[in-house]
Order: structure tokens, then C-alpha cells, then sequence
């Protein structure tokens, strides 16, 4: 895959820990990079990058007074993307980037083009809707999202509102330091199309 070690002129050059990517309808990626802040958007001819979601560096030609309107994604892990056709305010085409961010136990909704935010949901806790280390998303066939956390030991399912539909535990005992913490802590999540 260009991009991959030791490649150093593909699509992927200079990314340094990816964790999550996706790609949106119009073949755009989206990556989620371990100790780096936002998400990485490279366009479909992998010609065009830019960093969204970093409320200190807005995308080009958005003015300094925006920032305050703009996430800073920290811990970015799963990431997915929602084309709504008719989704914008005037009916115009929208495309939703969701991203799981496991520092601030949230997920934060960003305009995929623009990078601002708008809006979010979670927060740290173990009740239902609420978040502790989100790493996994995903978008399903029904424009549902699933959020896997590692820490809660289960999968959210949630309106592309931000609104709890259901909750779904990881059956078993809680892992345990012989078996290596690698049982029962999902840290991924994902469906098949309809």
C-alpha cells in the first residue's frame, strides 16, 4: 500500500501512529494518529491535506475570531463519516466526521469540509450514554452510531444526534492480569452493509 513503511511519497507518507481511518462517498480520508491533535482529512487524489477538528488551527482561510467554534480532538481514535444529500440547513449536501475521543470521553461531530464543530456527546461515566475510553465507531447501513469503549466494556448505539438507543454489554468476567487485559476490553467496532 503506498504509504505504508518505508514508503515515503504515497498518500500515507508522514503519518506517524494512525489509529482509525475512513473513507467518505467521494473518496476522501480521514485519519486518527496516535499523539497528534485532530484528524488528518487527505483528499481523494491524496494531492490535498489538512489537520480538522484542532480548535488552535483552523482550516485555511477560516478567521482566527472562528477558532472558538472548532473541537480539539486529543485523543482521537475511531472516526467515521455521514453524507447526508439533503442534510445541510438550505438542503444543500452535508458530510458529518464523527470521531471518538478517549482523553475527553466524547464524541465529537465536525463538519467534514470546515472542521468546526458541531456538537458532541458522552462524557466521562459508566451510565448509559455516557463514555469511558471510547476507541471504536462506526456508522451503520441505518446512519446509527456505534461506539465501542474499551474501559465500559461494552458498544453504544446512538442517533447521528447524539441520542442513547441502546447499550450492549461485553458478556463475561472483567479481564484480568493473567490473561493479558485482552478479552472483554473492545477497542473496534464495525457492520456489514444492510
Amino acid at each position: 500500500m503506498a504509504g505504508a513503511a518505508g514508503d515515503k511519497s504515497g498518500v500515507l507518507a508522514g503519518l506517524r501512529r494512525p489509529n482509525f481511518a475512513c473513507v467518505d462517498q467521494d473518496g476522501n480520508v480521514y485519519v486518527t494518529e496516535t499523539g497528534e491533535v485532530g484528524v488528518l482529512r487527505i483528499d481523494a487524489h491524496g494531492e490535498s491535506r489538512h489537520r480538522i477538528g484542532d480548535a488552535a488551527k483552523p482550516p485555511p482561510g477560516q478567521p482566527a475570531a472562528n477558532r472558538v467554534a472548532y473541537a480539539r480532538v486529543q485523543g482521537g481514535k475511531g472516526v467515521a463519516v455521514v453524507d447526508d444529500l439533503h442534510g445541510g440547513p438550505g438542503g444543500e449536501r452535508r458530510r458529518r466526521l464523527f470521531v471518538a475521543d478517549s482523553v475527553a470521553n466524547k464524541v465529537f461531530v465536525l463538519d467534514a469540509d470546515s472542521g468546526q464543530l458541531l456538537s458532541e456527546f458522552g462524557g466521562y461515566g459508566s451510565k448509559p450514554g455516557m463514555l469511558h475510553h471510547p476507541t471504536g465507531l462506526c456508522c451503520t447501513w441505518r446512519r446509527t452510531i456505534l461506539v465501542s469503549e474499551r474501559l465500559n466494556r461494552r458498544v453504544q448505539e446512538f442517533t447521528s444526534a447524539g441520542e442513547l438507543m441502546r447499550v450492549i454489554a461485553i458478556p463475561g468476567p472483567a479481564p484480568t492480569p493473567s490473561d493479558g487485559y485482552l478479552w472483554g476490553e473492545p477497542r473496534g467496532v464495525a457492520t456489514c452493509a444492510r
